[in-house]
This record gives C-alpha cells, structure tokens and sequence, in this order.
C-alpha cells in the first residue's frame, strides 16, 4: 500500500514539472474550459450537446437587423416560404443552427435536423414555433406542416363589388387580376375579376377568399344562391371548404320538366342539350331512354327543378325525376334506387333486366 501511494505522488510531481499542474482541471493546452459533454467551446461550438449555441429563449424568428440582434444566431433576410421555396423575410428572421428544439430556445422549433435539407449537413435551423396564424408577429403565417411561422404569401387587394366580375384586362379588376380561366382548367367566360387573398377583406365588399392550402388563396364573388350571381351563365356554386362563389354554369332545368318526355330541346324549358336519348345505366354505360327524357349533367339538386334530383352516376352527375311510386314514372320506367350509398335517391329510371341499385 505504501508503494503505491509513493507511486501516485511521484507521477503528480512529473505532471507538475511537465505539464504545470497534477490532476485533470477541466481545460486543454490552450487553457479552453471544457464542457460537461467533452466539447471545448472553441469556435462557438459549446453547450447544448449538439454542436451549436443554443438561442436564448424566444428569439427564434424575431425582427433584426443584424447578428448582434440574434445571440449566437444569425439575422436572416430569407427563409423557406410557406410553400417550401426561399422567401424575403420582412424585418429580418433571427435563426440557428439546431439538432433538436433545445438549441432554438423556449418558442423556438428546430425544422429538418438529421434530413439532410437546408441545415446542409449542420442539422436543421431554428424557426419561430406557433399554433396558429395570431402567434406569429405581422407579415408571417403559421406552416401547416411544420407549425413554424413563415414569411405570408404576397396578396391583392380587390376594390368593393369588384370580384366575380366581367373583364378584358387586369386595369379592369381594381386592385386585383382579370382571370380567364380557373386552376382546374374550367372557362370563365367574359373574364373574371379575382385575386391572391388570405382573407375574404382581401376580396373587397362582396368577395370571399378560397384558401385550399398554406398559400394565398382565390378571391371570388360571393353568394348565397343563384339570385346573386347576376352575370348571364353564372350561378352560386361549391367552390370548396364548405363555400359557395359565382361560376360558370348551365341554366337550370324549369320546375317539373326533369324526366318528361321529349323529341327536341324545346321541350325541355329550351335548355340546351337537355332532349336525352340515353340515360347513365346503372351497372356503367348507358341505356336508351325511351320516348325522350329531359336531363342536363348537374351539380346539385336545384339544377334539375323542382321535381328533380342531381344522382352522382357512372356516368356523370345526371338530373332524374323523383318518384315515390311507380305509378309516377312513364311506362319503360321504374320507379328505383340510384346513387347508391346510404342515402340513394329514389327516381324515375329506364327498366334493366339485370338493374344493380347500388351500382348507381
């Protein structure tokens, strides 16, 4: 034991001569203090655990101007967009270096660590962590995907009564755009004045704004139904996300004319193309329509008049003529189960032999 003892203090005499001190104080040869993970701080490279200076609580995504406003991060004049692609950022983004979302600080979110994305082989970057679009300071939106506030999509600003109306040109449109044709490649006929929106206040007085996404959305003019769509050829349709705008679309048939009998279009209410021959067969394709049947493709029901309904078919949306009883329907026709689903609609239908209801 003694031996020993000799031996430990002839090595700390040695290290003291050789290195100027016995035992280990935590520092390197250049006198950095080492941290608790081994790590020595030089090149900003300390604390956290990961590699990086952790920002100080709720500074990810503040204004700036410069570094000095961002702690051991970085002022940013650009950063990845709602959409994914390099944006402006209005006032300034402060943002770091992260692996996970202790190196952002508290309200901070580390976004694509160890995905080799924009952090390009450091981990992620620190964005501005939110649950919704009022968490986030003015010009910035919350991501869907991320929950991160990212710079808002540009948008119009549409004058009073101005969407949905006729035009040949943007100068037409005050404050917004003259669109001839929508997104999914539908006409608008005579022009249509729309617009970028985030809100429906973006689509002026008589506007509603669509957003089908983190983006901006389209402005549109709004309805409650077809009496307020005065335009020829509009009428108040879903444009999606439980909201009604005028559209393009065909007149309805008049009151009680679905499913009567007919040789020309003049028979049914002068609409065009409503004289049908064939009717959507209920198991695909199409059957004849005995003695003429009065019909035009549908969106929903009041396009078919009253007596009619819009069945979702095979073969396209198609107006039918309700019934309760046979006795209601024509002779060749019966009085049967289309659409299928939970709620088929009970209509006046050509007679098949091998007629599957719930095919529609």
């Amino acid at each position: 034991m003694g031996n020993r003892i000799e031996v430990v203090i002839g090595c700390c005499l040695l290290s003291a001569l050789w290195l100027g001190g016995c035992g280990d104080d935590g520092g390197d040869e250049d006198g950095n203090q080492a941290g608790a993970d081994g790590s020595t701080g030089v090149s900003g490279n300390g604390g956290g655990g990961s590699g990086t200076n952790p920002l100080p609580a709720d500074t990810a995504g503040k204004a700036c101007t410069g570094d000095t406003d961002c702690g051991p991060g970085t002022c940013e004049m650009e950063v990845e967009g709602l959409d994914g692609m390099p944006t402006a950022a209005p006032g300034g983004y402060c943002m770091g270096n992260c692996m996970s979302d202790t190196d952002c600080g508290s309200g901070g979110v580390c976004v694509g660590a160890g995905g080799g994305g924009q952090g390009q082989g450091q981990g992620g970057l620190c964005y501005d962590g939110c649950m919704g679009d009022t968490d986030c300071r003015e010009g910035y939106l919350c991501g869907p995907i991320t929950s991160t506030c990212r710079p808002a999509p540009p948008t119009d600003q549409l004058g009073d009564d101005v969407a949905g109306t006729m035009c040949t040109a943007d100068a037409d449109c005050s404050g917004g755009v003259c669109e001839t044709m929508r997104s999914n490649g539908t006409m608008l006929p005579g022009g249509y004045c729309s617009g970028a929106c985030l809100m429906d206040s973006h689509c002026g007085a008589g506007g509603t704004c669509r957003r089908a996404g983190a983006g901006a959305g389209v402005c549109y003019g709004s309805c409650a139904s077809d009496a307020d769509c005065t335009r020829d050829g509009y009428r108040c349709r879903d444009i999606g996300g439980d909201l009604t705008g005028c559209l393009p679309a065909p007149d309805p048939l008049p009151d009680g004319i679905t499913g009567a009998a007919c040789a020309t279009d003049a028979e049914c209410g002068a609409v065009m193309g409503a004289c049908a021959t064939e009717l959507p067969a209920a198991g695909g394709g199409t059957i004849a329509a005995p003695g003429g049947y009065c019909t035009i493709e549908c969106e929903v029901d009041v396009d078919c008049g009253a007596g009619g309904v819009c069945v979702n078919t095979r073969g396209g949306a198609r107006c039918f003529k309700t019934c309760a009883t046979a006795t209601e329907c024509r002779t060749d026709y019966v009085c049967g189960e289309r659409g299928g689903g939970n709620m088929p609609s009970i209509v006046c239908t050509p007679f098949e032999p091998d007629d599957d209801a719930d095919a529609g």
